[in-house]
């Protein structure tokens, strides 16, 4: 079996690889083996428009198909002549497309020239650089049910995301290095201006306290899950003593999780690299599935000041600190997209090929209603586009009924969000996403916080509260209560202070999430 890359399986990354394969809870993710490559340019261009230029280009009578000679080599099979063409080209030329929207990396695939494809990845061709309908050529191998392909495509990305995975981390690590050492807490809640008793009774809560030194970072908090062995049937959370502590200094960076009442430590990063499925594994896992993917959609969406009855931005006092009011507003929808495989026919040219009218993806889009969940089980995407059962059919046809309603209605209802961003602050958001990707290996919602606030938030302001809303009037309430700068002396500014307390002894896990940590027993963590 060919190999792309040699990537070691020792490498523990901070974050796992698979997070780009799975399913996605930012608004811009993608689950399935699709990838949303602006660069690409897939969402920015309705697909149907797309083929329609297509089929222009292919019906203009100067159109010559000698514009697109590696396309040609590599659909002819010829390895020496697609190397030769690619070698004088710019970066931007390699990834051009054909008159069907695909690369060069696509066409050696449609066409099972594996030679070519690994000559292609061998010489540094993109291999997560999608098509002009939004596909990887791993997703066109797994359309095409071709397992070899499939293999030499699916190791190919994971080279490179661990690739990704690695800068991220120098990026994180150098961030810690730029910002002061400090100390802040950070608090999260439910609220509600009409359940407001019930739930600061009865709903998970908690304040962590963090403290950064170096590359060194220290969380403590107190929640520590369901209590199940209490008889009522409203749940009781169980409270102790935790630590989440990461050592940037150890090559890799270490994350390890700390019961101080029992005296024992999770290893976070080997119980990740634990849990792992082998490779042949997923390589099967993705040809069973079938190439398809989900994502949210956002539509009409803003980011910006919030406003005053008199039309001024709106300004408030939070801990202190003043603050600027942003709102968050726009529409969701769920996209189902099945890729529907382009198989050619054996002895065809270059020029039929080109010629030919690509098959149209399957694609169910229906509005998210944070009130009601009808018609939001899409169903999984199958391969080729077909349905495969009477349940299948009724799932679509249920998807199209409610799209339709909702579609009557305004496509959905509004979400708004309120961020409220404190100016002159010490540190700034910049700063803070690293150590809010710290904590997400304890609290998914935290990671979830910080993956909105890097994608919509003003990197220069600090954000001092959060305010996101779940169901009717219930929202949860993200706040930083203090901050203060470590003074040299203190216990906080030593090496110790970061470090398993003695006689601690590991503990391995008995269950860990896909977005964060979930032990059933001690660490049951929100």
């Amino acid at each position: 079996m060919p190999s792309v890359a040699s990537a070691s399986d020792d490498d523990v990354l901070l974050q796992d690889v698979d997070e780009y394969f799975d399913a996605g809870d930012d608004a811009s993710n993608v689950t399935g083996t699709g990838s949303d490559n602006a660069s690409a340019g897939a969402d920015a261009a309705d697909e149907g428009e797309f083929f329609d230029a297509a089929r222009a280009i292919q019906g203009g009578e100067d159109s010559s198909y000698l514009d697109f000679p590696a396309h040609a080599a590599a659909f002819d099979g010829d390895v020496q002549q697609v190397l030769k063409l690619l070698e004088p080209m710019s970066a931007a030329q390699r990834v051009a497309f054909d008159p069907l929207g695909n690369t060069v990396l696509h066409v050696a695939v449609l066409k099972r020239r594996i030679a070519v494809v690994q000559a292609l990845l061998d010489f540094g061709f993109p291999c997560m650089h999608n098509n002009a309908g939004g596909w990887l050529p791993l997703d066109e191998a797994v359309a095409l049910r071709h397992r070899q392909l499939v293999e030499v495509l699916y190791y190919a990305c994971m080279s490179h995301m661990k690739g990704q995975m690695r800068a991220k981390r120098a990026d994180l690590l150098q961030s810690l290095r730029d910002m002061p050492d400090h100390h802040l807490s950070l608090s999260w809640e439910l609220g509600s201006p009409v359940f407001g008793f019930i739930l600061s009774r009865y709903a998970p809560h908690d304040t962590y306290q963090v403290w950064k030194r170096g590359v060194q970072i220290r969380v403590d908090g107190s929640l520590m899950g369901i209590d199940e062995k209490t008889s009522s049937l409203i749940p009781r959370w169980k409270r102790g003593d935790f630590s989440l502590l990461f050592d940037g200094r150890s090559q890799p960076a270490s994350i390890k999780l700390v019961d101080r009442a029992k005296k024992t430590y999770i290893d976070v990063q080997a119980e990740k690299k634990a849990s792992r499925r082998d490779k042949e594994t997923e390589v099967q896992s993705l040809l069973s599935a079938g190439a398809g993917k989900t994502k949210i959609k956002t539509t009409d969406f803003h980011f910006k000041p919030a406003k005053t009855l008199f039309g001024n931005d709106s300004t408030e006092k939070v801990a202190g600190w003043r603050t600027r009011v942003y709102e968050a507003t726009g529409r969701l929808a769920a996209v189902s997209i099945t890729k529907a495989p382009l198989r050619l026919p054996d002895g065809g040219t270059f020029e039929e090929y080109c010629a030919m009218t690509p098959p149209l993806d399957a694609r169910h889009e229906v509005p998210i209603d944070p009130l009601s969940t009808k018609g939001m089980k899409l169903g999984k995407p199958q391969a080729g586009g077909a349905i495969d059962s009477e349940s299948d059919s009724a799932q679509v046809a249920a998807a199209a009924a409610a799209a339709a309603e909702h579609s009557k209605k305004g496509s959905g209802r509004k979400f708004t969000a309120r961020c409220w961003m404190a100016e002159s602050f010490p540190i700034s958001l910049q700063q803070l996403l690293p150590i809010l990707d710290v904590i997400g290996e304890a609290n998914k919602h935290l990671k979830k916080a910080g993956r909105f606030m890097a994608k919509y938030g003003s990197k220069s302001l600090f954000p001092i509260k959060l305010q996101v809303p779940l169901l009717f009037t219930v929202f949860a309430l993200v706040q930083n209560r203090t901050f203060r700068l470590l003074k040299a002396g203190e216990e906080a500014a030593t090496n110790e202070f970061y470090e398993l307390p003695p006689g601690s002894v590991l503990k391995p896990m008995k269950r860990v999430g896909a977005l964060g940590l979930d032990d059933e027993e001690d660490f049951g963590l929100p």
